[in-house]
């Protein structure tokens, strides 16, 4: 390694190398949920063999963390802080995500789950919230068929014969009425992160959608118990992190990989060239040298896109790299004062009109598009002071504070205005502040039928490949269903078993499923759900897992 960029890393790779002369050094390319995840549990699992080296390339905030962004924002007069990115989960089916949190010391508390459903519904106008369904304030076929897909949606796909069916095709087999599919269903699934906005949500396969449902919203798989991180979602990876520095890894942030080449020292070494990531809008970047590390293990944590951009120029990479291709990306484009792009933009605001009902608000607000035969932008708002429970938190619970939100990707006609939308402070490298937008970009991987069959051919063949002398392994958010904290958390334990050649139990098929295939008494094509679900549902003791 060279240059004062690497000194840092540097210093800290050599000591924990002196003391342990004998652990392989493992780098990770990538410092969100899943890098950091697959950096804990090679270490907790065992300990001293392997040196794990962190390098998060993320550039427009200061922090590790991937699709994980808290930011602190100003409310009124109050101090508050908001996720712009991941900012949930379920308690009962995250079985391996709160063990971790209570072992780092982390509360997951209590949101207000509540959602308003609204739209023009050409424009004979349509607003309702979910105690207008149990209340009968709301069509009775609608109300009807939600308990039904509740009901039996989940158990269809995981243990029926509909995984690989068209969410279209499911409801016109099971005859759900067109005011659900229309003004509930469809507008819900289009305001998930996964949603491919290249095509109409109808189009999406049924089991994608329930893996998701059965996770994050308890369908199938018991009551659910959302939270929310407290102090913010990047508070824990923060933790995490500083737990792994403490069991004898490297985290580093502002680390952006850039090419993979032979180290020249050995037949079993890589070398992992990395530089300072910098925000493209921060004036102040400082010329600083590129660095590399050699290890013998490379895991590839970052989005398929990069990890594709990474192998461009590797040899005898070709075959998976045409499987990278396959995992696709939100495309929606956006305008900023940072600039122009493709990706998910987030936007903290005041402005409660961007909502899709201002007079109903809601936890989650779900737009109603106005038709659902053609691809819509994924949005969604959250009402933060619902999100983040200020009703049960006791610094705010006698307060006035400003209802704040946060908006995915705000439809054209619900822009928040420019005076309205939160500020937060820049913290830069060099230690200089500048407050600026609390906005942020992201991408996130979308779901269809084809996405299933690349995440378990790459976890089949492609764990362990040849990279240059050392060995390339895949642990991110797009490798197992939609890259839940769960899902992330499988996709780590997937790659540690491989890199320690033990991989046990639970097949790629049985982790990324359907887990089976069989014929039932009528001829049809059963499965069975993904290992984890299972779990969730407590059909596998959890004392099996890991």
């Amino acid at each position: 390694m060279n240059s004062n960029f690497s000194s840092s890393v540097q210093t800290q790779v050599t000591a924990l190398r002196t003391r342990t002369p004998q652990a392989e050094i493992v780098v990770i390319v990538g410092g969100g949920v899943s890098g950091l995840l697959t950096a804990y549990i090679l270490l907790d699992r065992y300990g001293r063999r392997y040196i794990p080296v962190v390098l998060d390339g993320n550039t427009c905030h200061s922090r590790i963390g991937g699709n994980a962004y808290t930011v602190p924002v100003q409310v009124g007069e109050f101090e508050r802080w908001v996720d712009l990115g991941v900012n949930d989960y379920n308690a009962t089916t995250y079985r391996n995500i709160q063990s971790l949190l209570k072992k780092l010391g982390v509360e997951g508390k209590p949101l207000v789950d509540t959602t308003t459903w609204a739209g023009t519904n050409n424009g004979r106008g349509v607003s309702y919230v979910e105690k207008d369904i149990v209340s009968g304030g709301i069509d009775c076929d609608l109300a009807r068929d939600y308990y039904r897909f509740k009901a039996e949606a989940y158990n269809d796909a995981m243990y029926g014969s509909y995984f690989k069916h068209s969410l279209a095709d499911y409801a016109k087999e099971k005859g759900y009425c067109t005011a659900f599919l229309q003004l509930n269903l469809y507008p819900r699934v289009n305001g998930m992160y996964y949603a491919d906005q290249t095509r109409p949500v109808p189009t999406m396969p049924l089991g994608a959608i329930m893996r998701y449902y059965g996770l994050q919203e308890g369908f199938g798989t018991g009551p659910a118990d959302r939270r929310y991180f407290d102090q913010g979602s990047t508070y824990w990876l923060e933790a995490l992190a500083d737990a792994i520095r403490c069991m004898g890894g490297v985290v580093a942030a502002r680390c952006e990989v850039s090419t993979f080449t032979s180290s020249g020292k050995n037949s079993d070494s890589v070398r992992v060239h990395f530089a300072p990531a910098w925000c493209p809008w921060w004036k102040t970047q400082t010329a600083e040298s590129a660095a590399y590390v050699d290890c013998s293990k490379v895991v590839i944590a970052a989005h398929a896109d990069v990890a594709n951009r990474l192998l461009a120029d590797v040899p005898d990479t070709e075959n998976v790299r045409a499987l990278l291709q396959r995992i696709h990306y939100t495309t929606h484009e956006y305008q900023s004062s940072t600039g122009n792009g493709k990706k998910t933009l987030a936007v903290a605001h005041t402005d409660i009109s961007v909502l899709p009902d201002p007079q109903k608000p809601s936890t989650y607000n779900i737009t109603i598009h106005e038709d659902y035969n053609q691809p819509n932008p994924y949005t969604i708002s959250y009402c933060c002071n619902s999100h983040q429970n200020d009703a049960e938190n006791p610094d705010y619970a006698c307060k006035e504070v400003p209802n704040f939100y946060v908006t995915i990707n705000p439809p054209p006609d619900k822009q928040p205005s420019e005076e309205r939308i939160l500020q937060t402070l820049y913290t830069a490298p060099d230690g200089s502040t500048q407050l600026i937008q609390a906005i942020a970009h992201f991408s996130h991987n979308t779901e269809s039928e084809d996405t299933w069959d690349v995440q378990l051919e790459i976890c089949e063949q492609y764990q362990g490949l040849d990279l240059l002398g050392g060995k390339l392994y895949f642990s991110g958010g797009w490798g197992i269903g939609a890259g839940l904290h769960e899902e992330c958390w499988y996709a780590a334990d997937m790659a540690v078993r491989r890199i320690a050649g033990v991989v046990g139990d639970i097949c790629c098929r049985d982790l990324i499923g359907p887990a089976t295939q069989q014929q039932d008494v009528q001829g049809k094509i059963v499965h069975a759900p993904p290992h984890h679900l299972r779990i969730a549902m407590g059909r596998v003791p959890q004392s099996d897992d890991g």
